[in-house]
């Protein structure tokens, strides 16, 4: 969190205990922004672009529920078309 009003934090939901839990901010994480895309693929979510204090963020992560762990994406247009065309087919 810095003074800006941006946060780099986020939580997951259980719909099993009806409660929420803090999802890692650890490395791999994306970095605090708005404005940004997310897209549940059927078993992580992944986050892209968006607005920083900067300006347009050109980065993303893919967020991996069962081991609480992010992994930043590939900044390749091409391969962040087929992630997306991917999470849309799951998503279907």
């Amino acid at each position: 969190n810095n003074n800006s009003g941006l946060v780099s934090t986020g939580a997951r939901y259980s719909p099993a205990t009806d409660t929420w839990v803090a999802t890692s901010t650890a490395a791999g994480a994306p970095e605090a922004r708005y404005g940004h895309s997310a897209v549940w693929t059927g078993s992580g979510m992944i986050v892209w672009g968006g607005y920083s204090n900067a300006g347009y963020v050109d980065s993303g992560a893919r967020y991996e529920p069962s081991t609480d762990t992010w992994a930043p994406t590939s900044t390749d247009s091409g391969d962040i078309a087929a992630d997306v065309k991917l999470a849309l087919a799951k998503a279907a």
